[in-house]
């Protein structure tokens, strides 16, 4: 039996004005379990640079951060048994019903 799972994940990075990545951060969301909490990591691609870029990245942080928990609200506020319906409809869709 086919088993899928449906997440949405949000990646982004806090950059150097040069285009060096000093940053990364990346998000998984459930859509079938809305009150997960994301999956969240963060890690420094560039310490020297980090040390350098510190507010920046830290203001980059908190915006990705902003809209990681406003894309997981917007999970959460979604009719319950929505994604049971979608999928309803997708099948449908597939068999031509």
């Amino acid at each position: 039996m086919l088993k899928k799972t449906k997440k949405i994940t949000l990646e982004g990075g806090s950059y150097t004005a040069e285009g060096e990545e000093v940053m990364h951060f990346r998000a998984e969301l459930s859509t079938e379990n809305p009150a997960k909490e994301p999956d969240y990591t963060f890690y420094v691609a560039r310490m020297d640079l980090y040390r350098e870029n510190r507010e920046t990245c830290s203001t980059d942080q908190d915006a990705f951060e902003t809209e990681m928990y406003a894309e997981w609200d917007a999970i959460q506020s979604e009719p319950e048994g929505l994604s049971d319906r979608v999928a309803a409809v997708e099948r449908q869709i597939v068999e031509g019903v």
